[in-house]
């Protein structure tokens, strides 16, 4: 199957446009995790932009990779496409897998 919305960019993660009527507020606690796995592990899930590069999820993932001046590679695609983020480096069943499973599953708690 040929792909036609195969088409990136990476931009500053700090250029994307926060959602003025984010539901997540947020929480201490998630937010310390959450910058403690990107720091420790890197990014390991994705984000959703509009058409405008203004974010409809992952507004504090956002966040905390701006405020370390990560980069966000944007990958144009369309509602009949899920993107999966394939992370080469790590296997699931290594330490740092299972490590990066529970604080993706702690930080959305």
């Amino acid at each position: 199957m040929k792909d036609k919305c195969n088409q990136h960019q990476i931009v500053d993660a700090a250029s994307l446009v926060q959602d003025d009527h984010n539901f997540n507020k947020g929480t201490e606690q998630g937010n310390r995790l959450l910058r403690e796995s990107l720091e420790k592990y890197g990014a390991g899930r994705s984000m959703l932009i509009d058409k405008d590069n203004r974010i409809i999820a992952g507004n504090k993932t956002q966040q905390k990779a701006a405020e370390l001046g990560m980069k966000v590679k944007i990958v144009e695609t369309d509602a009949n496409t899920i993107i999966a983020v394939k992370r080469t480096d790590v296997s699931l069943d290594s330490k740092e897998g299972r490590e990066m499973a529970l604080l993706d599953n702690l930080t959305t708690q």
